[in-house]
């Protein structure tokens, strides 16, 4: 495994060619959805992964840039191809990563997870949330995210 400390704001740093982890700060956002407990036990768990999986494709649609030139455009510079953020869901928690430090990946990282609160209430999902900047470790082959970032956006247990 090859390991790169990234100090600029290059989209080529950004997107893997290799197994490489990425160590840097960035903003993260962590969103829990409440009330998910009680879904389990109240719906089939095809019927809650079928619902689930449509309100995850809006949500994984809304972090892509549009291609409609017709539509006003936050980022216009952004790569057609690169999604806003990097976005991780394990059953009820959405994790949302700047893709690079800068005020601009932050701001990208905001507002993917303020239309990420959209979505889920357009659903009937309420949730809580946090958003942090700092370190943070990042390994997408292996699963491995550590660093204050993720441990700042820790949401205290009710």
């Amino acid at each position: 495994m090859k390991t790169r400390i990234l100090k600029k704001n290059d989209w080529q740093d950004v997107i893997p060619k290799d197994d490489y982890s990425i160590i840097g700060k960035r903003t993260v956002a962590f969103i829990d959805i409440l009330g998910f407990r009680n879904l389990i036990k109240e719906k089939s768990l095809i019927d809650l992964a079928t619902a689930y999986e449509d309100v995850v494709d809006q949500i994984l649609r809304t972090n892509l840039p549009s291609e409609i030139s017709t539509r006003p455009n936050l980022f216009p510079d952004h790569p057609l191809d690169l999604p806003y953020c990097k976005t991780f869901i394990f059953s009820d928690s959405i994790i949302i990563i700047s893709n690079g430090p800068s005020q601009n990946e932050t701001l990208k990282t905001l507002i993917l997870a303020w239309r990420t609160l959209q979505q889920l209430l357009v659903h009937g999902l309420t949730a809580r949330g946090a958003i942090t900047h700092g370190e943070i470790y990042i390994n997408s082959t292996k699963n491995i995210f550590l660093g204050s970032a993720l441990t700042n956006c820790k949401l205290p247990q009710k």
